[in-house]
This record gives C-alpha cells, structure tokens and sequence, in this order.
C-alpha cells in the first residue's frame, strides 16, 4: 500500500485535532476545577456523587438543627442559671425576715421585694427564643404562664403581686432530629422545672382553686410574702417552718434540670463533632470524584503542546521534500 502525500496529511489533521479536542477539554477543567462538568463525562462517577452530595444534604439539615437546638438550650440554661439566683436571694430575704424582729413597715416591704421575685420568676418562666417559648412544653408558641386573679377570673388585667400563678403548657417537650437515629429533646416544659400543674379548665372557674402542688415554687412565694406581711411566720397552714424546705427543695429542683440540660448539651455538641467529620469525609469524596487534577492536567496540555508542535514540524518537512530527495 503506498503512502501518498494526501494520507500523510489527513494522518497529522486528524492528530491535530485530537490533541486540539482533548486541549480545549483540560482548558475547560483548568479553568473550573471539576473533573467532571457534566455525567456523560463519566456516569458511575457522577451518579456516586449525586448520592454523596444527597448524603451531606441530610447533614447539613441535621446540623442545623443541632445549631438551633444548642441555641436554644443554651438559653434556656442561661435562664435557669438566673432563676436560681433569684431563688437563692428570696431564701437570703424570707431567713431575713424570719430571723429577726423588724416593724410591720419593714415586713411589707420584704414582703413587697419577695414579690418582686416572684415576678421576675414569672418573666423568667415566660422566656422566649425566635418565637418559641422555651417552658411550654409542646405547646411553645403560646405564653405558658399566666396571672389569674383570684378574686375575679375574668380581670383581664390581675394584679401580679398578689394573683395565683397558672401553667397553660403541657408536659411533653418537642424534640428534634440530630442523626438517623437520635433525637434531642429542645425545650422544656415548665410543668417539671417549676413544679406548676396545668390548668385545663375554660373558662376559669368562680372562684379559682389554689394552685394544688404544694411544691409550685410561684404559691410557695407568694404564700411567704403573705406571711412576712402579715407577721405570720411561725403561724399559719402551711407556716414559715414548712415553707423555707420547699423553696429550698425548689431551688435545687431547677439546678437539678441545669444538669439535664447540660447533659443534653454534651451529647448535642458529641453528634456536632461526629456530623464535622461525616461532611469532611463527603467534602474530600466528592472532590475526589469532580474535581480536577490539577497537576496532572498541566502537565498533559504541556505534552499535548509539544505534540502539536512536533506534528506541525513533521508535517512542514514532509510538504517541503520532492522527488529529487528520494532519489539522491
């Protein structure tokens, strides 16, 4: 078979070409670092990458729940941490009271100031973060505590010095996923940390019951400040004797839930770690899969230079030659 002039240089045309194809291809992956700029470019790999990047997808929602679960609970062990100073300086007040023989304009103002606790426990007890009330159990998006005068239900505005305390929560706490297999519960229910039972009844009934758990830190207060007023401290039912070890028992109540709460933040912030680590792994996966070597893409657009470069000399010095060359 002879090699005609036409064959030589359809021969280096179509080299040509090729290396051109293939040089515009590795200018395109240069230019934006991926492999793999759409799957017919390779199929298995893209397929395994779209279930790579469905994978981190899951992550980033579980890690943002446990981002809004930190919050929240961080939060709300912040408001703990003031409940129990707050219960803490109604203690130091009521031993005052108790212990010493003060003028009845004195007993009302400590009287007055215990009450003023009892408020900022309240407000406390109300607490809300981006809408979420952080004590209403399930039922978080309604005001938990509420002020119901004893006198007259109906008051829409009861005084909150001297009017009952009622939960409208439940005791049930929302939780939220963090991996496929575990759920943190973040929020609290009021029911548990500030021992108040619900109050289901609707329309509030004339006259009102007392709050029936003995151990309701907001009656406990509010039954001290009547005694300290009215200079009943060793008398009454229950007496100054019998309510000092529930406000105590109440105060660690509440740093007792701080516990929990602490718990449940080591454990977020465990999962937090072990989520980091699955989305770096996803993270190099992925990369391993799309993106492109760098080096190596250099490296073979150089060769690939140098090859055009030897094609288009060789062809120069085939089209140069005659027959004389041949024949000597």
């Amino acid at each position: 078979m002879r090699v005609t002039e036409y064959g030589t240089t359809l021969f280096h045309l179509h080299a040509l070409e090729a290396n051109r194809s293939r040089q515009d291809r590795l200018h395109l992956e240069l230019a934006s670092g991926r492999r793999l700029l759409q799957d017919s470019d390779d199929p298995a790999d893209s397929a395994e990458a779209r279930t790579v990047r469905r994978q981190a997808g899951y992550l980033s929602l579980y890690r943002e729940n446990i981002d809004r679960a930190s919050a929240t609970l961080s939060y709300a062990d912040s408001i703990l941490a003031n409940a129990t100073q707050l219960l803490y300086q109604a203690q130091q007040l009521a031993n005052q009271a108790a212990s010493s023989l003060l003028p009845s304009s004195q007993l009302k103002n400590s009287a007055s100031a215990l009450l003023d606790l009892r408020k900022g426990l309240f407000d406390l007890a109300n607490s809300s973060l981006q809408g979420v009330y952080i004590f209403g159990g399930a039922q978080n998006t309604v005001k938990p505590y509420i002020y119901v005068d004893p006198a007259n239900p109906a008051n829409p505005n009861p005084d909150p010095l001297t009017s009952y305390v009622v939960f409208r929560g439940d005791g049930n706490d929302r939780e939220v996923p963090v991996n496929t297999q575990l759920t943190v519960q973040d929020t609290m229910s009021g029911q548990e940390i500030f021992n108040t039972n619900p109050y289901p009844t609707n329309p509030v009934p004339v006259p009102p019951p007392a709050p029936g758990n003995p151990q309701d830190v907001f009656e406990i207060l509010r039954l001290m400040a009547d005694a300290i007023e009215h200079g009943n401290i060793q008398s009454g039912t229950p007496n100054f004797d019998q309510l000092m070890p529930l406000l105590e028992k109440a105060r660690a109540t509440i740093s007792d839930k701080r516990g929990e709460l602490g718990a449940r933040l080591n454990l977020i912030e465990k999962v937090r770690v072990e989520i980091q680590d699955q989305e770096t792994q996803l993270t190099i996966r992925v990369s391993k899969l799309e993106d492109a070597d760098i080096a190596k893409d250099v490296t073979e657009l150089t060769m690939r230079q140098t090859a055009n470069e030897a094609t288009l000399y060789s062809q120069g010095n085939i089209m140069r030659r005659t027959l004389f060359d041949f024949i000597g």
